[in-house]
C-alpha cells in the first residue's frame, strides 16, 4: 500500500513539472491591448505585452514559460495563476544567457502554442 501512495505521489509530482515545459494556451485564444513582441533597450531584450482586461470582470493572470529547443527560443502561456491580470503593459525581461540572446540577435524568437505551430516574435529597438 505505501509504494501505491509513493508511486502516486512520484506521478503527480513529475507530471506537474513537466508541464512546466508545455503550452496549454494559443496565443489567439487571449484578446491583447498590446500583442506580445521583443524590445531592445540599451543592449537589453524585454517581452512586451498587455492583456486586454476590458469588460471582463475577473481574469486570472497568464503564466508564461519560455525555453529553448532546436536553436529557437520559445515564450508560451502554461495555465492560469490564482493572481489577477496586470491591467498594464507588462515588461518581462529576457533570460540573459549568451547563447539565448544570439538566438534573439538573429530573429530566432517565437510564441509557441499547444499544437505546436509557432508566431515569429516581431523584434523593435526601441
Amino acid at each position: 500500500m505505501r509504494k501505491i501512495i509513493l508511486l502516486q505521489l512520484f506521478l503527480l509530482v513529475s507530471c506537474s513539472i513537466y508541464k512546466k515545459d508545455v503550452p496549454t494556451i494559443a496565443l489567439h485564444q487571449v484578446r491583447f491591448s498590446i500583442s506580445p513582441y521583443i524590445a531592445k533597450k540599451e543592449g537589453k531584450y524585454y517581452l512586451i505585452y498587455q492583456v486586454d482586461t476590458t469588460g471582463e470582470k475577473i481574469l486570472n493572470r497568464l503564466a508564461i514559460g519560455e525555453k529553448t529547443v532546436n536553436n529557437k527560443f520559445y515564450y508560451f502561456f502554461i495555465g492560469k495563476s490564482s493572481f489577477r491580470e496586470y491591467d498594464n503593459m507588462v515588461i518581462r525581461p529576457f533570460k540573459a544567457d549568451a547563447y539565448n540572446i544570439s538566438l534573439i540577435d538573429r530573429g530566432l524568437c517565437f510564441w509557441l502554442n499547444p499544437d505546436n505551430s509557432e508566431v515569429k516574435l516581431k523584434i523593435i529597438s526601441e
